[in-house]
């Protein structure tokens, strides 16, 4: 039994997500539990690793080097039409993504929002890793390490974390 349902196996990061899993030396974690099937579009790239640099933050070599690492593949979209939805280009772009077969990991709660009423397929950060530790792909002290590696870089609150933490506990894993 799954707690969560996506259409596509192909996942899709969005802009904060890239940064915050990079900061908390999740990204390369994140990108096996995908099975290696993990894209970002040009904006998102644009603003993590072109605008990151261009301000002189460290954190968007991290992703360049990551992604290159990796081979993750950087899909050009045209946002014309979810732009005046997300505002965002980041978002924006996600969304077309999703539209095509994606699923986007987001740890931000009002783009969540906006995946959600345009009913595309999304996730929160927090609870794709639970969806993994759910199915036996993340052992239990793994994940709440996980989650405390989150909290550290802020991409989930404290209390969201304790909530993560008392789904694990009430939740018996097949």
């Amino acid at each position: 039994m799954r707690l969560y349902t996506f259409i596509s196996m192909r996942y899709i990061l969005d802009t904060n997500c890239l940064i915050y899993l990079v900061k908390a030396g999740l990204a390369g974690v994140c990108f096996s539990l995908t099975g290696r099937n993990l894209v970002i579009d040009t904006e998102v790239y644009n603003e993590a690793v072109s605008k990151g640099k261009w301000i002189g933050s460290l954190d968007a070599l991290k992703i360049e080097e990551f992604m290159k690492d990796n081979n993750i593949p950087i899909i050009p979209t045209n946002i014309t039409k979810e732009i005046v939805i997300f505002r965002d280009p980041g978002e924006a772009s996600c969304s077309v993504l999703c539209k095509a077969g994606g699923t986007c990991i987001t740890g931000d709660i009002v783009a969540m929002k906006k995946f959600v009423r345009e009913n595309q397929q999304a996730i929160r950060v927090e609870f794709y890793f639970f969806q993994r530790w759910f199915d036996n792909d993340v052992l239990t002290d793994d994940m709440k390490e996980i989650l405390r590696k989150l909290e550290a870089v802020n991409a989930i609150t404290h209390q969201r974390r304790e909530f993560v933490l008392e789904q694990m506990e009430k939740t018996n894993r097949a």
